[in-house]
């Protein structure tokens, strides 16, 4: 009997103890061009709209406080309510 108990708690342990792995690819972002003037940290929508011109596409700005993002040519710009959180570079895909 207690064989059985002992087999059953080893069986149990090792099922518990089986690990997942999941791939994760993350894209390898290249410095193409350094002379990319990009909108800075803190400017505002209108400075950036007085800068860089119209975007070619905006997102709706989503949750609270507001983020929204603008797309340009090259590169989007992340907005928290009306002031410049972040600018990515736009990667061209192969």
């Amino acid at each position: 009997m207690k064989l059985a108990v002992v087999c059953i708690l080893l069986s149990l342990t090792s099922i518990t103890s089986v690990t997942f792995a999941e791939d994760i690819k993350v894209p390898v972002v290249q410095e193409t061009d350094t002379d990319l003037t990009l909108p800075s940290r803190g400017q505002t929508q209108l400075e950036v709209l007085s800068e860089f011109g119209e975007p070619t596409s905006e997102s709706v700005p989503i949750g609270e406080p507001a983020i929204s993002r603008w797309h340009y040519e090259q590169f989007i710009v992340v907005f928290e309510e009306h002031r410049v959180l972040s600018t990515v570079s736009e990667v061209e895909s192969d």
